[in-house]
């Protein structure tokens, strides 16, 4: 298998930066009209810093027209962060305990997946090799079928992303060598999944989205990244998911992706197709 550099040294971790909301920890907001609750006490004015300790409720707004939202640490009290609920007023910032059932998710060092090449590790004797990313390392597979944890890129460590991002790459050796890079982000937004059980009922669990998309680059060509759609996922807590690759058709991947819900069990299939090429730009 042969052992492909990164194209450019930090390149995924500069894309994902660039690319991240600076905000908060928390879920994305909700909106409410009617009273405000009678347990909550008010934090702070529009448009000033506030802070909560642990994971605590946010209300915004005045009157009957509120929008809330999960927050943990500092924050500014605003639209930008809640979207305005009510027009042409002063409102405020209270804040209530959260309960235990609508807590966030929790950030993710390690992702638990499964890999299976099938038919990639077999064509043209080798064309193509998959690597995985754990933290600042590539490992490269050296077997068709992988189950272990993928680890963090290390992005937590700046306060304003909200994500966890994970990543394995497709690497074509065929001149000029082109690598397909499949991101994972661990989000803190809140799902339900259900699952049909063998009496037929419908069997509820909570879970998190995870987002899905690739980044092409072709570093001999100076080819600029290219990102793909974003695809989203419910998952459980742990962000299980198995990768079912195959040989690209003309224009390409198709990667069959489950997800997981409670106690491991597969929960969810669908097709995720990572294209062979993109409206190319190119350096001069």
């Amino acid at each position: 298998m042969p052992s492909i550099k990164p194209p450019w040294p930090g390149l995924a971790l500069a894309f994902l930066a660039h690319a991240a909301c600076a905000a908060p920890s928390g879920s994305i907001s909700t909106i409410y009209e009617g009273a405000l609750p009678a347990d909550a006490k008010w934090l702070c004015t529009e448009d000033s810093p506030c802070a909560v300790t642990g994971v605590k409720e946010v209300w915004y707004g005045r009157y009957t027209n509120w929008r809330y939202r999960q927050l943990t640490g500092g924050f500014r009290c605003g639209n930008e962060l809640f979207t305005d609920p009510i027009g042409g007023v002063k409102k405020d910032c209270f804040v209530r305990d959260t309960t235990e059932s609508t807590l966030l998710p929790p950030r993710l060092a390690v992702l638990p997946v499964t890999i299976e090449l099938n038919d990639l590790a077999t064509v043209e004797a080798g064309r193509y090799s998959v690597d995985l990313v754990v933290g600042m390392q590539r490992i490269a597979l050296k077997a068709p079928h992988f189950e272990g944890t993928l680890g963090s890129l290390g992005l937590a460590t700046d306060p304003s992303m909200t994500q966890d991002y994970f990543q394995f790459n497709i690497v074509d050796s065929k001149p000029p060598t082109r690598q397909y890079s499949l991101f994972i982000a661990a989000t803190q937004e809140r799902c339900t999944s259900f699952r049909r059980m063998g009496d037929g009922s419908m069997a509820m669990s909570m879970g998190r989205f995870m987002d899905i998309y690739s980044i092409i680059t072709e570093p001999a060509t100076g080819f600029i990244p290219q990102r793909s759609e974003m695809q989203r996922l419910c998952t459980n807590d742990r962000g299980q998911l198995a990768f079912y690759l195959h040989s690209p058709s003309i224009d390409a991947f198709r990667i069959k992706v489950v997800s997981h819900g409670i106690a491991g069990k597969a929960n969810d299939v669908f097709d995720l197709y990572i294209p062979t090429a993109l409206n190319a730009v190119y350096t001069q």
